[in-house]
């Protein structure tokens, strides 16, 4: 296999991928089974290989390990707003606070726990510590990270790909065991298909690599600072579209009740799966309550929630078009 991607390319398709990941989250939100927004995640999963991969090199590469690591936690703390800013549950300025709405999940992204990679790597490789308390600072650091986008499986596979250094075969092993662990939980706590298609991180391009980090100096380090800022920038600029989405689906939904009251069609908010699908959309909407929030005070999961809601959005949709 020729290797033709040097680091930048790399990078940039780990960003492309990214973002089509995200804006299929944006459109299709929930776990749609619809083959548009599948592919899209399946495109995605070639992001994490590719992150990890290059936290861990990074540790090898940089000149100052203190800055290097300093910079991730500067940009996991501010990539945190705009993650939380970005995501569908989303309420107020009160969703910035970790487990506030009593969450333990997603609560943060996943430059959080790439940055407690690099750290799990560092203490790997020190001389300081013998290895029961290298074990015991590295499940540490798995607690810490993993109420994050990605949880603390991102922070094992930089650990993976930093011990492994040279060894591909090695490093992909390890990166598909941790990564089916977390395919695991998914398929049995979210949603099956979506658990599943966790395992696509097996479609990484890594093999490909030339060892090299660019060819041009200038735009080396012009990447260097892009890859950093276009994290939070692109999940901030996605958070602005899903809220001007919001407003629009608040004033259909406003526009669907006036016209059924209109045509006395309108009797109210009427019983399903949860008592009050139209106030848990409009409470979603209005930005009184997260997802989380409803569907745990209605017994139910994200899934079904999301699929009530949509279904919901349907019939508001359908009213204000006919």
């Amino acid at each position: 296999m020729k290797k033709t991607l040097d680091a930048n390319k790399l990078k940039l398709i780990a960003i492309i991928a990214m973002t089509l990941d995200h804006i299929a989250w944006l459109l299709f939100p929930g776990y749609s089974d619809g083959a548009l927004p599948v592919v899209m995640h399946i495109i995605g999963r070639l992001t994490c290989p590719i992150m990890c991969y290059f936290i861990a090199e990074g540790y090898y590469h940089t000149r100052n390990i203190r800055k290097y690591t300093f910079r991730l936690f500067l940009f996991a703390v501010i990539s945190h707003f705009a993650y939380i800013f970005a995501s569908n549950d989303f309420v107020d300025a009160r969703s910035f606070i970790p487990f506030y709405f009593g969450s333990i999940l997603n609560q943060t992204s996943v430059m959080w726990p790439l940055a407690w990679g690099l750290v799990m790597l560092r203490v790997a490789n020190s001389e300081r510590f013998t290895q029961l308390q290298k074990t015991l600072l590295v499940i540490l650091i798995c607690l810490v990270s993993f109420p994050s986008d990605w949880s603390c499986i991102a922070s094992l596979c930089v650990l993976a790909f930093g011990t492994n250094r040279g060894d591909l075969k090695a490093q992909g092993r390890w990166m598909l065991f941790f990564v089916a662990i977390y395919a695991v939980v998914y398929f049995f706590a979210l949603d099956k298909l979506y658990g599943i298609l966790q395992l696509a991180v097996a479609l990484s391009l890594l093999a490909r690599y030339n060892g090299q980090r660019g060819k041009n100096a200038r735009v080396n380090k012009f990447l260097k600072w892009f890859f950093y800022l276009y994290y939070p920038l692109h999940l901030t600029i996605l958070g602005a579209i899903n809220e001007f989405e919001r407003a629009n689906m608040l004033e259909r939904q406003r526009e669907g009740v006036a016209i059924a009251k209109r045509e006395g069609k309108y009797k109210g908010r009427k019983k399903t799966v949860i008592d009050d699908v139209a106030g848990a959309y409009h409470d979603w909407v209005t930005r009184h309550k997260s997802k989380a929030t409803i569907a745990r005070e209605n017994g139910i999961s994200r899934p079904t929630l999301d699929r009530l809601l949509k279904e919901y959005e349907r019939e508001v949709v359908a009213k204000t078009d006919n």
